[in-house]
Parts: C-alpha cells; structure tokens; sequence
C-alpha cells in the first residue's frame, strides 16, 4: 500500500468514526444518570446539607484538636488550613 491510499483511508475512517464515538461518549455519561432513581413522593433525601457558621479563628493546636475530635467535619479541615495560612506555614497547609 502506498502511503497516500493509507492517509485517504484514514481520513475516511476518522470522518465516520468521530460522530460515532461522540454519540458513544454521551450515551455512556448518559447512563449513571439514567441508573438514578428519584426518591418515592414524600420520602426524605438519603442525605442533607447542613449549613453550620464558620468556626471562630483558632490557632494550629486547637485546629489539630478539633480535626482529631471531628475528622468528617469540613469546617475543622478549614479551620486548620486557615491557622496554617495565618502561621504563614504553607507547607504545612498543603
């Protein structure tokens, strides 16, 4: 085969093949969300946010004291890497 045949066949390959991986891409990312069911009339999200105040400024041992006491509590990861930047110890933050 010489080389201009392959570019041709190529390009014809790409040019039919390109509308059916995107059709492919958006089938697949359709298909979590297709998966999902809505929760039944009346019954209560599995899970809620809840909107807490900001902790008060705290310095880097009370903030590694309050992530130790509640490890799933974004607002006590916050409250360490806001000591941390006001330390002005980035390493330490990141």
């Amino acid at each position: 085969m010489n080389s201009m045949y392959q570019a041709k066949l190529l390009d014809r390959w790409s040019f039919r093949a390109a509308p059916l991986a995107v059709a492919a891409m958006l089938l697949f990312a359709a298909l979590p969300a297709a998966a999902q069911k809505p929760p039944a009339a009346g019954a209560a999200p599995t899970m809620e946010s809840v909107a807490r105040p900001a902790p008060p400024a705290m310095s880097i041992q009370d903030a590694l004291a309050f992530t130790k006491k509640s490890p799933k509590d974004t607002n006590a990861w916050l409250a360490l890497g806001a000591a941390y930047r006001r330390a002005h110890k980035y390493d330490e933050a990141a």
